[in-house]
């Protein structure tokens, strides 16, 4: 069996005695993709489509490669094309369904899983019960996610999906059954990263910084561009108390995904601990632009107020994250120090000096329970709407 690099020499080979066969383009096409060299896969893909614009298959390669390119815009149209063509093929609706989930068209994508429920025999389409029920959390729809997570793992048994169950039901705030499914994932599955996030959480709250380490470790090595596993390091980090250690972590979220406000709130308040309020506002600012509507990004930007002696401004802000959410951590901890501060630098230091584990305003709540709070996906929700 000829390798990869072989093959492709062979067919450009062919195609310069035939430069205007498509099949040759799209086989071509198909062996660069599966290299991960993706411009010349768009290349050959693209003079394919070019001689045939109407034809399916040539439209689904295309599609298929801005999922790996990860223009999920460009791959929905493609899709959406190749169906008007190939009407009623599930390959291609499940294709694009995968484009508007990661699109993050969660509503249509549900939808379309929906709809390829009974055509899922002999399981042909990968993970279909796990995007059907991502489909629902990612809308907010919690308690039907977990319902239609648990009808369909009694019908089959699914690691994935059962990892994926224990977080939702730690978003859901019911931390003994999310822990009870993540232990038994992990008997089964050690590696499952989902599980491990639960399991990991759950060490945080009991303060066992080797066992979080381990786990959150485990998720960043397997899912690195998820910003779960760097958000549970840089929490432990803040348990270690290495702050720096923890700002690096926290900015490697945003890096890979400035639109989730939980990722600002997390950085605001490690600088806020670092004493780096200029630094606090300005990360409070930036989630503030990613998500007005989220509470805590106004209560951190308040307390980065308030400890810089604005004080008319912070208690507008914490006034704000209040209408947004009467409950919100950083607006009840800006108005209960805003009274004991007043531009007191010594003061300051000596308010700053144990919030992390203790608690803090009028609340029963630590910083760290604020802070573990935005591991789960919860963190970047809206609250009321300004």
């Amino acid at each position: 069996m000829k390798n990869v690099s072989e093959k492709i020499s062979q067919y450009l080979g062919y195609l310069k005695l035939d430069p205007a066969n498509a099949i040759l383009c799209v086989q071509l096409g198909d062996l660069y993709h599966s290299q991960g060299d993706l411009e010349e896969a768009r290349k050959y893909f693209t003079a394919a489509l070019d001689s045939e614009p109407e034809n399916s298959v040539y439209l689904s390669r295309l599609g298929n490669l801005c999922l790996s390119e990860h223009k999920f815009l460009e791959a929905v149209k493609l899709f959406e094309h190749a169906l008007e063509i190939a009407q009623g093929d599930t390959s291609v609706m499940y294709n694009l369904g995968l484009a508007r989930f990661y699109a993050k068209q969660f509503e249509y994508a549900q939808g379309i899983f929906e709809s390829l429920e009974g055509e899922n025999e002999g399981a042909k389409f990968p993970d279909l019960d796990f995007y059907l029920v991502s489909s629902l959390h990612n809308q907010g729809k919690k308690e039907e996610a977990i319902s239609q997570a648990e009808t369909l793992l009694a019908k089959k048994s699914d690691n994935k999906l059962r990892g994926y169950l224990s977080l939702i039901q730690m978003d859901n705030f019911d931390m003994g059954a999310a822990v009870k499914t993540a232990s038994e994932v992990l008997a089964h599955d050690p590696e499952n990263v989902d599980a491990a996030t639960v399991l990991g959480n759950r060490a945080i709250e009991e303060q066992e910084t080797g066992e979080a380490k381990k786990l959150f470790d485990l998720v960043a090595e397997r899912e690195p561009e998820s910003p779960r596993g760097w958000q549970g390091k840089g929490l432990v980090a803040l348990l270690n108390k290495d702050l720096d250690l923890a700002e690096g972590y926290f900015r490697k979220t945003l890096e890979i995904d400035p639109n989730q406000v939980g990722n600002y709130n997390t950085l605001g308040w490690t600088y806020i601990i670092k004493h780096q309020f200029e630094r606090a506002e300005d990360v409070f600012r930036k989630g503030i632009e990613a998500n007005r509507n989220n509470s805590e990004v106004h209560g951190g930007l308040a307390v980065a107020l308030v400890f810089q002696n604005k004080l008319d401004e912070g208690r507008r802000e914490a006034d704000t994250a209040l209408k947004l959410n009467k409950f919100s951590f950083g607006a009840v901890y800006a108005k209960s120090i805003m009274l004991q501060l007043k531009g007191k630098e010594k003061v300051a230091a000596k308010v700053l000096g144990g919030m992390l584990d203790q608690p803090l305003g009028n609340g029963k709540a630590s910083l760290m329970d604020h802070l573990r709070k935005y591991e789960s996906r919860n963190g970047g929700q809206s609250d009321k709407t300004l």
